[in-house]
């Protein structure tokens, strides 16, 4: 059996659906984005060329954090993309390459690694989104009901 369940309920009703958003640390903002009213942050990718590693992270300030990204690496760094996304995308992308993981927020490039950097840094909210497998965003979207 399939439910048709709409995106506002599951994040008012968390309990029912099994969605837990972790507590954003940085201060998430609430505005209007790409997929509504919501809690949104800016998801970033920054690319260590020397080292060939990309880093994933998350701010509401792009311009202070990567100036202290900068002024805290031994290498030379590049801004390669941002994107505002809801407050859980940050820790779905850290899980989703997981099997590249360099170290902490740090990651091997690979074909994976390089397209969701590259959606970050084009902007594609609906890509990422449905490469990370966040579906609740979506106004609607197909549920299996386990009973």
């Amino acid at each position: 059996c399939v439910v048709l369940v709409p995106a506002s309920f599951r994040r008012r009703n968390l309990h029912i659906t099994g969605y837990r958003p972790r507590t954003a640390g940085v201060g998430a903002v609430l505005k209007d984005g790409a997929f509504g009213r919501m809690q949104y942050e800016i998801v970033y990718a920054v690319w260590a060329a020397d080292k060939r590693l990309f880093k994933f992270g998350r701010t509401t300030n792009i311009k202070k954090r990567f100036s202290a990204l900068t002024g805290s690496s031994p290498v030379k760094l590049e801004l390669y993309g941002h994107i505002w996304m809801p407050e859980d995308t940050e820790a779905n992308v850290l899980q989703y390459l997981k099997g590249d993981r360099s170290h902490r927020e740090w990651f091997y490039e690979s074909r994976l690694v390089r397209r969701v950097a590259e959606q970050i840094r084009r902007q594609e909210h609906n890509n990422l989104a449905r490469e990370l497998e966040m579906g609740w965003l979506f106004r609607w979207e197909k549920y299996d009901r386990m009973d």
